[in-house]
């Protein structure tokens, strides 16, 4: 049974989850977006592939090795998505690829980001995502607020977004930093101002367009 989904036996049907019908409903925007052909992210896929070069390849063999992610955690948790030889690095060529097919037609989608606190939802979280510095400095940061089941939807600001689209909350296709807090509860730093956390938008990749961030009070 697809993930999300829940059987009912007695009429032969499927119910989707919330979640799943958020994602569902991602899904089709980023679809009729792509249709709509809006203005391209400003991005040099060769340009931001030598800056990440620069900013993080510690050693300047070329390449990305875990080590050197940590200090870039959107690549870190993409890493395998990017790793196309499965030599456990990110070649300047294959960053480079990667991101021209990211950010190839469509340049919006809509995600659904579930955050949860010591295994429980977390509701009114604040949930930022900050364009990956190697991007450049131009990029539209996205942010949204988690609903009483803990699924924030992210948006860039509405005058970013084509007219049509802008009761929807939507981000751009690219590689992201993510920093969540809250008013309320105290959330450790590795998860805002020392995040550790990164998250990918890319309606062709599977979890490119939902993920769970699991937080821990401790």
């Amino acid at each position: 049974m697809p993930s999300g989904l829940r059987g009912d036996d007695s009429k032969g049907s499927k119910t989707r989850s919330p979640a799943a019908t958020l994602l569902a409903t991602a899904t089709l925007i980023a679809i009729s977006i792509g249709c709509s052909s809006p203005a391209k992210v400003g991005i040099s896929p060769g340009t931001a592939a030598a800056k990440a070069m620069e900013l993080y390849d510690a050693n300047k063999d070329g390449a990305l090795d875990a080590e050197e992610l940590k200090k870039c955690p959107p690549l870190a948790a993409s890493l395998q998505k990017y790793d196309g030889n499965g030599d456990g690095k990110i070649s300047t060529e294959e960053l480079a690829g990667r991101l021209a097919g990211l950010l190839a037609g469509s340049s919006l989608a809509g995600v659904d980001l579930s955050v949860t606190l010591d295994g429980q939802p977390l509701s009114g979280a604040t949930v930022k995502l900050r364009p990956a510095a190697f991007l450049g400095g131009e990029l539209d940061m996205a942010e949204g607020v988690t609903d009483e089941m803990g699924i924030a939807r992210p948006t860039i600001p509405p005058e970013h977004i084509p007219e049509e689209f802008r009761k929807s909350p939507l981000v751009q296709k690219i590689p992201y930093l993510v920093e969540i807090t809250h008013s309320e509860r105290q959330i450790p730093a590795q998860y805002n101002s020392a995040t550790e956390l990164g998250f990918e938008v890319d309606p062709s990749a599977r979890g490119g367009l939902s993920t769970v961030f699991n937080l821990k009070s401790k």
